[in-house]
């Protein structure tokens, strides 16, 4: 059906139950994806969310416009995670957050911990007057398969974890601005790089491996 779901009290799914949406959900409370599956082949909305564990998938967009956290299970199918303008992805607890296939459009994220593993033709998507704000230290936005990449028409900036790099193995594409400002930003994948490279004093954009094409600036004090 084509009907919209109107769901005005929070939603969890536990690891028993899976939620299949046809038509277009519409949820204005939180909705906790703990376990099961809550796959979306209609396009649907809701606030906030927490995704603890279970998938993420189907054919449609799931977009937030609230607080959207993430600690554990996949995102999959051909569908997009999106974030409206007013929505907040944060990124957070050790496990591997795994996207296969999807897209993901983020306006504000935070991400503190566990390595972003991207497979088949993945995108993820920093929009425009957007941050990705990278506090995790040693972490990686891995290819594990295909062709996925990483686009930046925001800014992608690593404001903490001056020890370890932070690497980035996915292909990435970049209009706007990537900020190192502690520690080493080490992009290995492939690049095509458009906007701006800006380093605070002590830290670095670093290259080490990949072939990458530059057309944009570089600013700041670091290397």
């Amino acid at each position: 059906a084509d009907a919209a779901l109107t769901v005005t009290v929070p939603v969890t799914v536990h690891s028993a139950g899976d939620v299949i949406v046809t038509g277009h959900l519409v949820s204005s409370k939180t909705y906790d994806l703990s376990g099961g599956k809550l796959e979306v082949n209609g396009d649907s909305t809701c606030v906030d969310m927490s995704h603890s564990g279970g998938e993420l998938t189907g054919a449609a967009a799931w977009t937030f416009s609230g607080v959207f956290a993430w600690t554990d299970g996949p995102w999959t199918g051909t569908g997009v995670t999106r974030s409206a303008a007013t929505g907040t992805l944060l990124i957070q607890g050790a496990a591997d957050k795994v996207i296969n296939v999807r897209a993901v459009e983020s306006a504000a994220a935070t991400w503190t911990d566990g390595d972003i593993k991207m497979s088949g033709a993945s995108t993820w998507t920093v929009l425009e007057t957007h941050t990705f704000d990278s506090q995790a230290d040693g972490n990686s936005i891995d290819s594990v398969s295909g062709a996925p990449k990483l686009i930046v028409d925001g800014t992608f900036v690593k404001t903490s974890g001056a020890i370890n790099p932070l690497n980035v193995l996915v292909h990435v594409t970049a209009t706007g601005t990537f900020h190192a400002q502690a520690g080493s930003l080490d992009i290995n994948g492939n690049s095509a790089l458009e906007g701006t490279l800006v380093t605070n004093a002590g830290s670095e954009v670093a290259f080490p491996t990949g072939t990458h094409d530059m057309h944009g600036t570089i600013s700041g004090d670091g290397v």
